[in-house]
């Protein structure tokens, strides 16, 4: 059976926005730790994350302040706050250069991300070089299964130089019988992956701020110390629209000529008012040709109604990939597909009766 290098002084580094920090962090920690027992376990949050579309709500020194709080009762977590005086944006193999340089001997370092970031992690900046100097530790909830495919591309292929096909990044998986570490992909680098199946807590930070702006309980959700402190700064509330925002047939049209302009496909509106069971008001839904497409547009409009109305998105979510990118305007909420994603998912059958034509104009 595989064992861990007992010898190494053992380093996992687990970075995120943390905005807010929740019970799933708090889960993956533990895990992590019950099954690799690292020596220490350095959680940073970033100042700003290069995949994020803005800036987090909550500043950098608050988030900080907040893991501290919390995170002093975990013995084998140490809150590493050299991203937040840094500032800028957050790259990892900055962090991981600094962590090589640090004085502790025979160190061995283990970046532990989730599983949606080793599906983009080819856009990581120096991705390769990553490789060579950290592990991998990929977290999935209970139901993924482990699959090569799950890699992308350029971990899995090596390039052509000379008319000859340089060895594979990706060389073999193996079981490995530890508690819950169920995979190990062996890299050229040197380094692995462990693919680390998570007892199911499924929460996102999206989808607590989500809450906290439809006036819904999150103490179920995050730490005490977390919903206290959000509910006495009142963070994460949705801000009032200026006036001229507020005028949602105006705001509608305005998106659709917006999208027009970068020759959007299909475009279908909804007024869903009728349905008690929705927290928006209305939908609109598009498509572009493919990915590139649609994150063009998807930006496009995001600094758009930003200049028109003087409002971000409340959210704007998979804009990483590009497939299918939602932008949360309140009442409004926009669906830009790239349109195979669109005929797949047929997001709309749900609404034929409450389809539209009047902001079209």
């Amino acid at each position: 059976m595989d064992t861990l290098n007992k010898n190494n002084f053992k380093i996992g580094v687990f970075g995120s926005s943390f905005n807010p920090l929740h019970l799933g962090h708090l889960n993956l920690l533990t895990q992590v730790q019950e099954n690799f027992e690292f020596d220490l376990i350095k959680v940073i949050p970033n100042w700003q994350s290069p995949l994020a579309s803005r800036f987090p709500e909550v500043s950098p020194q608050k988030r900080l302040a907040l893991l501290r709080k919390v995170l002093k009762d975990y013995p084998f977590v140490e809150v590493d706050d050299q991203e937040i005086k840094r500032k800028g944006v957050s790259y990892t193999i900055d962090t991981i250069k600094a962590m090589e340089k640090e004085e502790v001997s025979n160190k061995e370092l283990f970046l532990i991300i989730g599983l949606d970031q080793l599906m983009q992690f080819d856009k990581w900046k120096d991705f390769k070089t990553l490789i060579e100097k950290a592990h991998l530790i990929v977290c999935s909830r209970g139901g993924y299964e482990w699959s090569p495919s799950l890699l992308p591309s350029a971990l899995r292929k090596g390039k052509e130089e000379g008319g000859k096909r340089d060895s594979d990044f990706f060389l073999h998986e193996s079981l490995f019988q530890k508690k819950q570490i169920k995979y190990k992909a062996h890299l050229k680098s040197g380094k692995s992956i462990y693919y680390l199946t998570l007892n199911d807590m499924d929460i996102a930070s999206s989808q607590i701020r989500q809450r906290i702006r439809q006036g819904e309980a999150i103490a179920h959700l995050v730490p005490p110390a977390v919903n206290q402190w959000i509910r006495k700064n009142n963070l994460y509330e949705a801000p009032p629209f200026p006036k001229k925002a507020q005028d949602i047939p105006g705001l509608i049209k305005f998106c659709v000529r917006t999208l027009l302009d970068k020759k959007a496909r299909k475009i279908k509106t909804f007024d869903l008012r009728s349905s008690s069971s929705l927290p928006f008001d209305f939908t609109l839904v598009v498509s572009g040709l493919n990915t590139r497409h649609t994150k063009v547009m998807a930006d496009f409009l995001r600094r758009q109604v930003k200049k028109e109305f003087s409002v971000f998105a409340d959210q704007m979510e998979g804009q990483a990939s590009g497939e299918w990118i939602v932008l949360d305007y309140g009442a409004l909420v926009v669906h830009i597909f790239y349109d195979y994603t669109r005929e797949y998912y047929r997001l709309e059958d749900l609404w034929k009766e409450a389809m539209v034509q009047d902001f079209l104009v």
